[in-house]
């Protein structure tokens, strides 16, 4: 680690000890130099305001499939609390799954992070799913031509109204995942959640498919019989 800090490879070794059997693993990835895919990957982060250590995590991250709190410490130099902190600020971000428990905790990529948002969506479309670029469900009903030209207009700038609107248009039609939504919205899961879809609840435009079970594994957003 001294011989690559003196070298600038600002990026050092992931150490992976394993004191039952005396053995080690060294994982030299030199991502002090990134490709111009790892950028553009990143590029669609931007709206989250990333910290440097958050992203060079990131792109370790999608290289090793995996993650635990003292990688994240080798890897940018800093303590286990600051380290924990970052570790759950992405996963709140919704772009990391945390896996397992106490001292074997780890963390992967979410799909959102894996499968990136669509900003847009192709042209020549028809008012069927198959000409849609990813985000929807492969069953997702038909739509109108006007709901579809909605969709493509969509910016980042959109006005919250206009992002409520499609929200109720598509959930009317079919009951949409949070990780479905962020990708069709180009949202943050967290971000659509608190700023969109739990305020819709509260006010009855949207209800969750499992009522009963807030947290339920496969828990999807849908419009009340009243509304549609």
């Amino acid at each position: 680690m001294k011989w690559m800090k003196e070298a600038g490879l600002t990026t050092p070794p992931i150490i992976e000890s394993n004191r039952s059997s005396n053995e080690f693993d060294l994982v030299l990835l030199p991502h002090h130099l990134l490709n111009q895919q790892d950028l553009e990957w990143l590029a669609q982060f931007a709206i989250m305001k990333l910290s440097d250590a958050e992203r060079r995590a990131l792109v370790l991250l999608r290289e090793m499939g995996a993650m635990t709190n003292q990688d994240y410490r080798q890897v940018n130099g800093v303590d286990t609390l600051v380290a924990s902190r970052a570790l759950t600020h992405l996963r709140d971000l919704g772009l990391l799954t945390m896996k397992g428990s106490g001292n074997r905790t780890y963390y992967t990529l979410s799909d959102f992070a894996l499968t990136p948002p669509i900003s847009s969506l192709s042209g020549g479309v028809t008012p069927h799913i198959s000409s849609l670029n990813e985000g929807f469900p492969e069953d997702f009903p038909r739509m109108s031509e006007k709901l579809i030209n909605d969709l493509k207009s969509l910016e980042k700038r959109s006005s919250s109204e206009k992002i409520r609107f499609l929200i109720k248009a598509l959930c009317a039609l079919k009951a949409l995942q949070l990780v479905h939504l962020s990708k069709i919205f180009n949202r943050a899961p967290r971000y659509l959640r608190d700023k969109f879809l739990t305020k819709m609840i509260q006010e009855g435009e949207l209800a969750y498919l499992y009522p009963e079970q807030p947290t339920h594994p496969k828990q999807a957003y849908v419009v009340p019989n009243k509304e549609k």
